[in-house]
């Protein structure tokens, strides 16, 4: 765990704060945030739609030569739009710890992506 989280801290600070916005949607958190993160937040929420559509596209993408692989990857980024579009915490989602590492992946990329879009 101490290495994941260092690994974390040692980001891009614009990616941190876009994580850090997303888990403050998940956890129906944000208004605790400052009015200077406040338009923060909803610039992350205006491009949320659009980002996590970008990652539906890469997760129905076959990932072996008959076609396959497409299905978890793709219920993983309909999970996490209905968690991130409702407010939903990912705690709420009943899984297993086997599907939670697409879910997880899918969601660092969406970070990086909003960081670039919104940070830079």
């Amino acid at each position: 765990m101490k290495q994941d989280e260092a690994k974390f801290w040692k980001q891009d600070p614009a990616v941190i704060k876009a994580e850090l916005l997303i888990q403050k949607q998940l956890t129906c958190e944000s208004s605790v945030l400052s009015p200077s993160l406040q338009s923060d937040f909803r610039r992350v929420l205006v491009f949320a739609p659009r980002l996590l559509e970008d990652l539906m596209k890469m997760a129905v993408i076959p990932h072996n030569e008959q076609g396959h692989g497409w299905l978890s990857p793709a219920l993983r980024v309909i999970e996490l739009s209905q968690c991130t579009l409702q407010a939903v915490p990912l705690s709420a989602r009943k899984s297993t710890s086997e599907d939670t590492a697409p879910l997880i992946a899918g969601y660092a990329l969406v970070t990086q992506a909003w960081q670039k879009l919104l940070f830079h």
